[in-house]
């Protein structure tokens, strides 16, 4: 794998795989958690991506959106639906 790169960590591509020079990479922490088993992964319009990473792309706080998944909402309300303000704001 050579000389590891500045803040980066040696991480498997795919982890149902052993270390192999073929199935390793270097990455940043961000693109090592993106790669976790235990990730949920969520697809909407054929993109598919991590809870965490749909928070970041629609703008909603990754809690809301596991909350909205734990009450069976449908895809589209779970990432598109705005969050109501509470009555403090």
């Amino acid at each position: 794998m050579g000389v590891r790169p500045e803040r980066k960590t040696l991480d498997r591509i795919n982890n149902e795989e052993d270390y192999y020079k073929e199935n390793c990479r270097w990455a940043i922490m961000r693109e090592q958690e993106n790669n976790k088993r235990s990730n949920h992964l969520l697809t909407y319009d054929r993109k598919t991506m991590t809870i965490t990473e749909w928070s970041r792309e629609v703008g909603i706080n990754y809690n809301t959106l596991l909350k909205r998944l734990r009450l069976s909402w449908k895809i589209e309300n779970v990432l598109f639906q705005p969050v109501k303000k509470s009555k403090t704001d």
